[in-house]
């Protein structure tokens, strides 16, 4: 229901930019934002609060009837109504409250409020002051790029003789290349990331670290993801002075930054963990994991992923040497992923038409001239697509089944997922699994339907292969709309 509430907004708002923007102004808050908070929030303070459950009521359809009528109504008057306050109250309220009656029945409100008024109280306040923290913190921005332009302009002095910096402007480079370092780049959203990594692995630790020694991580880990982002503008700056403009603003730009924030986590995650700093008990952790041939294809493919696209402007041209490299590494972890793929069944080619009907309606193809590859790699756009389709075909549902289906969806279940039979499925692991797996991809609405779909298709014959096949017939009839009509954005 979160899911469908979460969709249906999304839909209403995409759709109605000015609406969004007139409440806004009237709230002074973001709503949407703040409704995410909310649920977010909601999820954490109620693991807290030791309460009694309320008895589990089932889903009544008539109810989500209700609540999906609502929804289409509100979005067929949408446009005409006035943006006012005083209009939009009750029709929220009568929204939210159709929403909250497919949970838990009306009858049973008066002893919702009095279980769980605390602790849901507590949510809202915390989402309200998390956002507006949020929207005020951005004015922090001017000082962190200031100082930002302050030491990447000693980086690039170590390699260039003249470097330009226009502090009234913000600006910084040489007079080949120079870049703006407004809110974006001051390395105020690396701080933002940083904060709440080192924050979550603090708490999921927090039994086995030695307090408040472990503190420290917080500090010294938003020092170097700043310092990495002075780092990120010097060779920002670098490479469009060097190599190429382009290459520098639509590739090197925001991978950087990822890398820079992703190498800094793993990194103080595997110091931690391997030689036991901060910890009470040193524990000599074995090098043997059993979740290796499932999670590495899917790690080492997005690693890859982000260091190719540093060098690339739009197009990605690299996508061959991915596909064998990530063939090669499937081959080597063979032993450990075969055995968790007996021979499909043919519910896999249903189910993986199925999603592709689906993906088609909710993602329509469009032609990208700077897409097509005749294009970007002339004399080898054959290879390169040859390359595209066994990748499609045969790599990424390997890697993502392996990793989305073959372990998370089973450690969700128990923290040794290996006894959790393959098609063993609970609506949790379900949801949380397929959402993770939709936000993988830029059609996050899309791609976390065709999560579930693909969870689904392990549970006739508790067969992982099933979802594998699946997910190999999606994408093949994706990569033959994408070369039979030349819609080449569903490549991007």
């Amino acid at each position: 229901m979160l899911l469908l509430l979460v969709a249906e907004l999304e839909f209403i708002m995409g759709r109605n930019y000015e609406l969004r923007t007139a409440l806004r102004a009237q709230v002074h808050l973001p709503l949407y934002h703040t409704l995410l908070a909310f649920a977010a929030f909601a999820i954490f303070f109620r693991m807290l609060a030791r309460l009694p459950e309320l008895p589990a009521s089932p889903l009544a359809p008539g109810w989500v009837a209700w609540q999906v009528a609502s929804f289409l109504v509100i979005d067929h008057f949408v446009t005409p109504l006035s943006p006012s306050l005083g209009l939009w109250v009750p029709v929220a309220l009568c929204y939210g409250g159709l929403w909250l009656a497919c949970l838990v029945p009306p009858r049973e409100w008066v002893a919702l409020v009095r279980c769980h008024a605390g602790w849901m109280a507590a949510a809202l306040v915390a989402a309200v002051l998390t956002v507006g923290l949020a929207f005020q913190a951005d004015t922090l921005w001017r000082p962190l790029s200031y100082a930002s332009l302050c030491i990447s302009q000693r980086w690039l002095s170590l390699f260039f003789s003249n470097v330009v910096v226009d502090v009234d402007h913000w600006k910084i480079g040489t007079p080949l290349f120079r870049v703006q370092v407004l809110a974006g780049c001051s390395g105020l959203e690396g701080l933002g990331l940083m904060l709440g990594f080192s924050g979550l692995y603090l708490w999921l630790r927090r039994r086995e670290l030695r307090f408040p020694a472990a503190l420290t991580l917080v500090p010294v880990s938003l020092v170097l993801i700043f310092l990495a982002n002075t780092v990120r503008l010097a060779l920002l700056v670098a490479v469009g002075t060097c190599i190429s403009p382009v290459v520098a603003i639509k590739g090197f730009h925001s991978q950087a930054g990822w890398i820079s924030v992703t190498a800094l986590g793993v990194g103080m995650i595997l110091g931690i963990e391997r030689w036991g700093w901060f910890s009470r008990v040193q524990v000599r952790r074995s090098l043997e994991n059993p979740a290796v041939p499932y999670l590495l294809p899917l790690l080492v493919a997005l690693a890859l992923r982000m260091l190719t696209q540093l060098f690339t402007a739009g197009f990605d041209i690299f996508y061959p040497i991915r596909t064998v490299a990530l063939l090669g590494l499937l081959f080597l972890l063979r032993a450990g992923w075969r055995p968790a793929l007996p021979r499909p069944t043919v519910s896999g080619l249903w189910n993986g038409a199925a999603v592709f009907l689906l993906w088609a309606l909710l993602v329509p193809g469009m032609a990208d001239p700077s897409a097509d590859p005749a294009i970007n790699v002339p004399g080898w756009s054959l290879l390169w697509i040859a390359a595209r389709v066994t990748g499609a075909f045969l790599v990424v549902p390997l890697c993502e089944e392996l990793a989305f289906r073959g372990y998370l969806l089973r450690r969700l279940q128990n923290t040794d997922f290996r006894k959790v039979e393959p098609g063993t499925l609970t609506w949790s692991s379900v949801a949380i699994s397929s959402l993770a797996f939709g936000l993988l991809h830029e059609q996050w609405l899309a791609g976390t339907l065709a999560g579930a779909a693909y969870a689904w298709a392990t549970t006739r014959r508790g067969r992982l292969s099933d979802a594998v096949v699946a997910h190999a017939i999606t994408n093949l009839c994706l990569s033959v709309q994408v070369l039979g009509w030349h819609q080449w954005s569903l490549w991007n």
